[in-house]
């Protein structure tokens, strides 16, 4: 898994940096769309190697729990490195949270190199893409709801 470069950004994509701990997370039922944010809202489609709203780092908690924190969700007015995956009112959504709530915390779950999100609240919810390319949480088993980490190679 060699993963990719990140593409210096031009003067009208500045922002934060990813570092070794950034990944992507890339959804089996369709190769080469990643979990992000579009304009506040969670999609699984394709994404420029520049998106940071893609970009993902785990924050462990321990005994195997972790938040799953967004790079930057790509509104001028989001902070970086603040926007956590969580599971509200059983709906997938990205929000500043303070701590490490139970609804901001994830565990990796299944055999194989494609893995399952669980969530702490709601375990039988994961992030799963559906047919019109949204993420939403879905008590889902197939491959809609499998991902697996690309990781970045942070620029030098």
């Amino acid at each position: 898994n060699s993963g990719m470069s990140f593409v210096t950004p031009g003067p009208s994509n500045q922002g934060p940096q990813p570092t070794a701990d950034h990944f992507q997370l890339e959804c089996h039922k369709v190769f080469g769309t990643y979990l992000h944010a579009d304009h506040g809202e969670l999609r699984v489609t394709p994404v420029t190697d520049t998106n940071r709203s893609a970009m993902w780092k785990e924050d462990a908690v321990g005994d195997g729990w972790f938040c799953l924190v967004m790079l930057h969700s790509g509104e001028a007015t989001d902070p970086a490195n603040e926007l956590k995956l969580c599971i509200e009112d059983d709906k997938l959504v990205i929000g500043k949270v303070e701590g490490t709530p139970d609804r901001a915390l994830w565990k990796w779950s299944g055999n194989g190199a494609w893995k399952y999100l669980d969530a702490k609240t709601a375990t039988n919810l994961r992030p799963s893409r559906q047919p019109d390319g949204t993420a939403q949480a879905k008590v889902d088993n197939d491959w809609s709801a499998q991902w697996r980490k690309r990781h970045l190679s942070p620029l030098q």
